[in-house]
């Protein structure tokens, strides 16, 4: 369990005196019976706790990484937090183009991806309205958006080259891991030539492709498009011009060099793409639905299980704001009779906030925050809500919408059979639902974008490698619950 993992650590290190591997720290809390042995690989599994508690509790947190896989007590002063250094590209130094919020608004602010590009370029033939800014100074600020190129490259029997962004270029953790069909990067001033009217942003394209798959030129790039994605913090500060371009007819796929930051290059037939949407980065779900016909067998909400049984155990539906997750576990306790405890209630209870129901709940995120920052917080919360299931005297419960991992490790050790559902939904799905449920008022993307981004909600995606349900939910809810019905009447 993580608090055990937590304490252990803790222990083992007070009692050594000084910094340890985490190996070291597991085998010796073997040693003295502190640990049992569990699980496939426990280290790694005691490497992703303590950096998750360093994470989350930041300068409270028991401990620090001093070098790679080295971990020692913070309030050891004489050794110094290590910092991972950057990727080979030196960022320090770079100076990205950039446009102003105002020139989007001038445009007209929009959402996802658009055709009208032309406004765009014509307001870049204007030098006044380019900014170069230090790529690290821009990242920091809400007032501009730094331009990047995106493009999609197909060949010439209309399959579309894929990759999967890997972890060394350091990139943005909301894009790790996963899979992209648009190819490009930061417009920078080196970018910038007289023979341009784009501010650089073609050249960007042809040199980030070349940089990314070593030696490839790309064929007639054309622009089609630009997305604005004020969805998420990184997608408010960056603002994409969207380009087509054609692979060489003679494009060794097999044989290509690569940055270490792209992975698993691939082409992809049109229904190939299709299937593997769910796991694909935002901005590549907007590129597919405008450009790659979907094919009438896609699926737009499926389910995914490990074992099939499911009934009689109760049942944790999590996922990020807006994924229907509250709207699944009213389905199902309307139609199967399932009590529903609402981690949601528990701790409005327990923080003494009336809960904000379809409002703003801005001020309920920070006060739950402050409540499970607290020693015992998070065990407060766990016990209430176990508490509420054992009320229910029933096995079948449903536990609407715990978001940190502690708490369901609580729960887990509680409730042995307990199954977790992780709802994934692309985010301008999410957008919908989260504006439909707040129908009798005006709700903007920014409220949606900090509601989200909120703190309180930091450690949701985490579930996703630990769902015992994976249910993707990228159509109606009319699709949504006619999938959780299909799935739950087969399940054994």
């Amino acid at each position: 369990m993580a608090q055990e993992f937590i304490k252990a650590a803790a222990d083992i290190l007070r009692d050594h005196g000084e910094p340890l591997l985490v190996k070291d720290i597991y085998h010796l809390a073997l040693e003295k019976q502190i640990l049992k042995s569990g699980g496939k690989t426990p280290v790694n599994t005691l490497r992703a706790r303590l950096s998750e508690h360093i994470r989350r509790e930041k300068e409270a947190s028991l401990f620090k990484r001093i070098s790679p896989n080295r971990f020692a007590l913070r309030e050891w002063d004489q050794f110094t937090e290590y910092k991972a250094p950057p990727f080979d590209k030196n960022r320090s130094k770079e100076v990205v183009v950039c446009i102003t919020q105002e020139l989007v608004d001038k445009n007209g602010r929009f959402f996802g991806f658009s055709t009208r590009f032309q406004p765009y370029l014509k307001d870049l033939e204007d030098t006044a309205n380019i900014l170069l800014i230090n790529r690290e100074e821009a990242k920091n600020r809400t007032d501009i958006k730094q331009l990047v190129s995106y493009v999609l490259i197909r060949d010439a029997q209309g399959r579309i080259l894929s990759f999967v962004r890997g972890s060394y270029g350091q990139k943005e953790s909301l894009l790790l891991g996963v899979l992209c069909i648009g190819f490009g990067g930061h417009v920078n001033n080196k970018d910038i030539d007289l023979f341009t009217e784009d501010a650089g942003v073609s050249n960007s394209a042809r040199r980030e492709i070349y940089e990314e798959i070593k030696g490839l030129v790309i064929q007639n790039l054309a622009c089609v498009g630009v997305i604005n994605d004020d969805s998420s913090p990184l997608g408010l500060n960056h603002f994409a011009f969207v380009y087509e371009a054609k692979l060489p007819k003679c494009f060794p796929i097999e044989k290509i060099h690569k940055e270490k930051a792209i992975s698993k290059v691939k082409l992809l037939d049109p229904y190939e793409a299709w299937e593997k949407f769910h796991e694909m980065e935002f901005w590549s779900q907007l590129l597919m639905k405008k450009f790659i016909p979907k094919p009438d067998s896609y699926i737009p909400v499926f389910v995914k299980d490990k074992t099939g049984r499911y009934h009689n155990a109760p049942l944790a539906i999590v996922g990020e704001v807006g994924c229907g997750k509250s709207e699944a576990a009213r389905f199902m306790s309307n139609r199967y009779d399932m009590p529903i405890v609402s981690t949601r209630q528990c701790i409005a209870k327990l923080i003494r906030e009336p809960d904000f129901g379809v409002g703003d709940r801005q001020k309920f995120q920070i006060k739950s925050l402050k409540f499970i920052s607290q020693p015992d917080g998070i065990k407060k919360l766990a016990e209430k809500i176990i508490k509420e299931v054992r009320r229910c005297k029933v096995s079948n419960v449903i536990i609407d919408g715990i978001r940190n991992v502690e708490t369901y490790d609580y729960l887990k050790n509680e409730l042995p059979n307990l199954n977790l559902m992780y709802i994934d939904v692309p985010r301008d799905t999410a957008l919908g639902l989260f504006t439909n449920r707040s129908r009798n008022r005006n709700v903007s993307i920014n409220e949606f974008r900090q509601a989200r981004d909120h703190q309180v909600e930091k450690e949701i995606i985490l579930f996703k490698t630990r769902a015992d349900i994976y249910l993707f939910n990228g159509g109606t809810l009319g699709d949504l619950t006619k999938t959780i019905k299909k799935w739950w009447d087969e399940a054994e």
